[in-house]
């Protein structure tokens, strides 16, 4: 089995980024947890066409978060985001 990986562009960013999802083949869900591990961002993104997918991050500040894709066939990755406006 090959093991997912994520992969935040560009990291830093300002709010706009692209998600690179390699051994994702399905829709996923994506969360965006702050440090304390609240979710400040949740939506569903389109793998089965491609490896890469185009997100805006709306209301969330300036800081440090985590990026994580689940799919309904249990695999998920996490990346480290900075976000600097």
């Amino acid at each position: 089995m090959i093991m997912p990986k994520l992969a935040i562009y560009p990291n830093p960013n300002s709010g706009h980024i692209e998600v690179l999802a390699d051994g994702f083949t399905e829709h996923v869900q994506m969360n965006i947890f702050d440090l304390a591990g609240k979710v400040m961002q949740s939506q569903m993104l389109d793998f089965s066409i491609g490896p890469r997918a185009f997100v805006t991050l709306s209301n969330i500040s300036n800081g440090i978060y985590f990026v994580r894709i689940n799919s309904n066939s249990g695999k998920i990755a996490s990346v480290k985001m900075i976000i600097h406006r």
